[in-house]
């Protein structure tokens, strides 16, 4: 019997130990893939084409994010407390998602109409967002059997499916804009390439009978609806600045600011990475115990050393990296993507922190939080827009994110009864990532070049890299423990 006990014990310390490797090589598919399909098209289609697409996905992505935030994230928490109420919870979340889809669809159109009656025509891009939208219910079950995946931590399963959605979209979207270079063809390209993931999800999470539970959809909604609208508030907030600024800006400035704000979200993909791998563990754990501290402040120094090499690397040659991704056009983006990288980085630590809430259920100040950030963002969107354009988008963007990362991470300091990292860590983070920068940028190079390019910016990350490992930010212990690559004691 103890010996089953611990050989249990031994299957699931493999699981956990290895399941970052699973979800760091996903979700690097899945970045290198986004980075091709937002490369191609900047190349391919005309600069008014790629901010048509630019608005569409935006707007989509947009409700399919605040969609997998809300029932599939409770299906994820359900199945990974309760795995014996797996065949209810699936059901319940699958009807509510679809469900859920077709009414942000029909919104949608009904939005897309009334605004094309509004401007009697002018505004031509309501045809393409309700083509786009059309994608919402097929990434809505994908999401779900996703989610089911990380909540029955079956995260190898979890990071092929990533995986076959991931190339699957790069490779339909790059086909069809070769046949047909127009945002319309990509825009059907990806939702097929939705419906490929929707199947490989169901493939690799089995067949269950499904069983209708009415307490299972009243227990699912009542999750969902609270996180459903923080993630709605924060995923507005991450929009809102191209939003208006594709609303008074032209095609031109539209196209750039859009393309620096992809590249300034690469911090948020692999945000996704310690997200997923630390809500099951986060959720789990009892208030205020020493399991509670050490997930949510591992979480936390995760994202914050990453973010700070992230922007160690955008810093060292930010205009190089522009042209380099989208060409010669697209230099002038350079302080809008520094900008825009130091707020996404401090979006994903807000992100972070706002999932272990999420995942204790405590959802009042998470959403009293969000609805100030939301509405100073709006005010100052309006403001800053009008007077600095393109810059006044992204500064306003940068301030609010500082501003609710600072109220979330001391309420989250109270909730674990513990800081969550060292003052003295966050400033030798900070230390060594602008010292880096400083010697990358000095760095005696004549031109402007890829190569020149790829110098300054490995210079940066690399030196970054060294100097938090030798001053203690990161661990190479922790590294290797997170990794997968050192056993834990089975004491």
């Amino acid at each position: 019997m103890a010996n089953g006990s611990a050989a249990r014990a031994d299957g699931l310390r493999s699981i956990i130990l290895s399941a970052p490797i699973w979800l760091t090589a996903a979700q690097l598919v899945q970045m290198v893939s986004g980075y091709c399909i937002h490369v191609f098209l900047a190349r391919n289609l005309s600069l008014e084409g790629y901010a048509d697409f630019g608005l569409a996905i935006s707007i989509v992505s947009f409700l399919e994010m605040i969609m997998m935030q809300s029932f599939p994230m409770a299906l994820r928490r359900k199945v990974s407390r309760n795995p014996e109420t797996l065949p209810q919870s699936r059901t319940s979340a699958l009807i509510l998602t679809v469900t859920g889809s077709l009414v942000l669809t029909a919104l949608v159109w009904v939005a897309t109409y009334l605004t094309d009656t509004f401007f009697n025509g002018s505004y031509h891009s309501g045809g393409i967002v309700r083509l786009a939208s059309i994608d919402l219910i097929f990434f809505g079950i994908f999401s779900v059997f996703h989610a089911e995946l990380n909540g029955r931590k079956l995260f190898k399963a979890q990071a092929l499916v990533t995986k076959i959605y991931s190339i699957a979209r790069v490779s339909c979207i790059i086909a069809a804009v070769i046949i047909d270079p127009s945002p319309q063809a990509a825009l059907i390209a990806n939702i097929v390439s939705s419906v490929i993931g929707m199947a490989a999800g169901s493939l690799m999470a089995g067949w269950v009978r499904p069983v209708l539970s009415r307490t299972q959809i009243r227990k699912i909604t009542g999750f969902a609806t609270p996180s459903f609208i923080s993630a709605g508030l924060q995923f507005f907030m991450i929009n809102a600045d191209f939003w208006t600024l594709r609303l008074v800006a032209d095609e031109s400035a539209s196209a750039i600011y859009y393309a620096a704000s992809n590249l300034a979200r690469m911090i948020w993909l692999i945000r996704r990475i310690i997200a997923s791998y630390f809500f099951p563990y986060i959720s789990a754990a009892k208030s205020r115990s020493p399991e509670l501290a050490k997930a949510s402040g591992d979480a936390a120094i995760s994202i914050v050393s990453i973010g700070l090499l992230f922007l160690a690397v955008i810093a060292s040659d930010p205009g190089g990296i522009m042209e380099m991704m989208f060409g010669q056009q697209y230099r002038p983006g350079a302080n809008i993507l520094l900008i825009l990288s130091g707020a996404l980085v401090f979006q994903s630590i807000y992100s972070i922190l706002s999932t272990t809430l999420i995942a204790r259920s405590t959802f009042t100040r998470l959403l009293i939080t969000d609805t100030v950030c939301m509405t100073v963002l709006i005010l100052m969107l309006f403001i800053m827009t009008k007077y600095l354009g393109a810059i006044g988008a992204a500064l306003s963007l940068l301030a609010v994110h500082v501003l609710g990362t600072v109220v979330l991470w001391r309420f989250i300091s109270r909730l674990t009864g513990e800081r969550l990292v060292s003052i003295y860590l966050l400033l030798l983070s900070s230390l060594s990532a602008a010292s880096a920068v400083f010697i990358a940028r000095i760095l005696p190079l004549d031109g402007e070049s890829i190569i020149n390019t790829l110098i300054r910016c490995s210079t940066g990350g690399v030196l970054c890299s060294i100097s938090m490992i030798l001053t203690g930010v990161i661990s190479i212990g922790k590294l290797k423990r997170l990794l997968g690559l050192k056993k834990v004691s089975s004491s």
